[in-house]
Parts: structure tokens; C-alpha cells; sequence
């Protein structure tokens, strides 16, 4: 019984110390995904709801998934939705509304591991006058010095055609709001729009490998305390 109450908690620590070494993000900001558009230039631009954003952006990965934040306290989670990886062009209707700014943020790799969020834009309750409005890189006044060449797999270049723009909002591909995903950093504007932070601190839900790691060190430590527990009720039968 001495042996096991010496061992128990030497095991219980060193799985502790590696699920959080498995829990730590080793962000390789060369890996960071971009977004060519909204871009600066569309820093704290004014749209109208119903207005669709041609969301353009390169990455390292083949897949991704993409949230729209708007900023209210430590940020309200307004949608997402799986989009493709490398070099993409995904249309983003903006049918909702809010008094605070708001951001895209798009996740790839690993687990969401590389992050990346937009600039601040607006959206105002109001339809636009004459009706809502599409708009996409080539409005972009940086459009002739925007540019990406990730890799050599990343210059793939994949476009979600805009039918899916028309598509009316309560049929639309974006998921609905997970219970679980309330809150996110906003934006670092000093840092532009790739900011490292945001990927470290967003997210409120821990990386895979560190849920399986720490769901391996609960039902270890419940085994341990089960053995223990029956050999001292064998000892004092006896």
C-alpha cells in the first residue's frame, strides 16, 4: 500500500506536466493564413445588412473554418462555416446586425491551431438604398499589391461560386451559434491584420490533443484510487 500511495502521485503529475506540454500552441507565424480581402484598406468600413463580403485569403492548409465576431466586451460570436483551404474566395452575407464593430477571423491547420482576424468593419441595421451591395477584392484600391505565394500546394486557387449568396439566410451554410463558443479577442489594429495573440487567447475551448490527454490522466487517476481503495478494504477483511 506504501509503494501505490508514492507512486499515485508521481504518475498523476507527470501526466499532468505532459498533457500541458501538449496543450501549448507553438505558433509558427510563417504558417499564419492571410486575408487579401477585407484588408486594411477596409479598415473600419461601413456596410449595410444583407450587403455580401467576397471574402478572399491564402493558407498553408486544405481546409479551414471562418467566424464572424462582433466586438462587446470580449466579443459575440455571430457565425461560421467550413470553407476551403490554400488560395479562396468565400462569400459572406452580412444578414445580421450590430451596434459594435466586427471582425472575420479564419482558422486552418491542426485543430484551428493558425488563426488570423480581419480588420474592423460596421454594419449598419439599415438595408442599403437601391439594395444590398456585393463587394470583393477588385474594389480594393491595394488590389494591384496584393498578393501570396504561400507554397507551392497553397497556389491552388478555389472560388465558392455567389449562388450561395442568394441563398435566404435560414437555408444558408452557416452553422448556428455553438453554446460553447461565446466569447473571442478582438482584433490587434497595431499589429495589422495578422495578429499572433488572437490566436493564443480566442479560442475557448482547448487544442485535441490536450482534452485526450487530460481525459487519459482522469481515468488513470480513478483507476489508481479504485485499486487503492480495494486493496485497503481486502486488508482490513482480513
Amino acid at each position: 500500500i506504501i509503494t501505490m500511495e508514492l507512486r499515485i502521485p508521481s504518475v498523476v503529475i507527470i501526466l499532468l506536466l505532459s498533457s500541458r506540454a501538449l496543450g501549448q500552441n507553438n505558433i509558427d507565424p510563417s504558417k499564419l493564413p492571410t486575408f487579401l480581402f477585407p484588408g486594411k484598406a477596409q479598415s473600419n468600413e461601413i456596410y449595410h445588412t444583407k450587403d455580401t463580403l467576397l471574402v478572399k485569403y491564402a493558407s498553408f492548409f486544405d481546409k479551414g473554418d471562418l467566424f464572424t465576431f462582433c466586438e462587446h466586451g470580449v466579443g459575440r460570436f455571430i457565425t461560421s462555416q467550413n470553407v476551403p483551404g490554400f488560395n479562396a474566395t468565400v462569400p459572406i452575407k452580412l444578414n445580421f446586425t450590430s451596434p459594435d464593430p466586427c471582425w472575420l477571423n479564419l482558422r486552418t491547420g491542426p485543430g484551428g491551431l493558425y488563426g488570423v482576424n480581419t480588420y474592423l468593419f460596421n454594419v449598419l441595421p439599415e438595408e442599403r438604398p437601391g439594395g444590398p451591395r456585393t463587394f470583393r477584392i477588385e474594389d480594393s484600391p491595394a488590389t494591384s499589391s496584393a498578393s501570396i505565394s504561400a507554397s507551392t500546394s497553397a497556389s491552388v486557387s478555389t472560388t465558392i461560386t455567389t449562388d450561395s449568396v442568394k441563398t435566404d439566410p435560414t437555408t444558408s451554410s452557416f452553422k448556428s451559434v455553438p453554446t460553447s463558443f461565446t466569447s473571442n479577442t478582438p482584433p490587434s489594429i497595431e499589429t495589422g491584420a495578422i495578429t499572433v495573440p488572437a490566436v493564443t487567447k480566442e479560442s475557448t475551448t482547448l487544442p485535441p490533443a490536450a482534452l485526450i490527454a487530460i481525459g487519459c490522466v482522469i481515468g488513470i487517476v480513478l483507476f489508481c484510487l479504485v485499486a487503492a481503495g480495494y486493496i485497503v478494504w481486502r486488508r482490513r477483511r482480513k
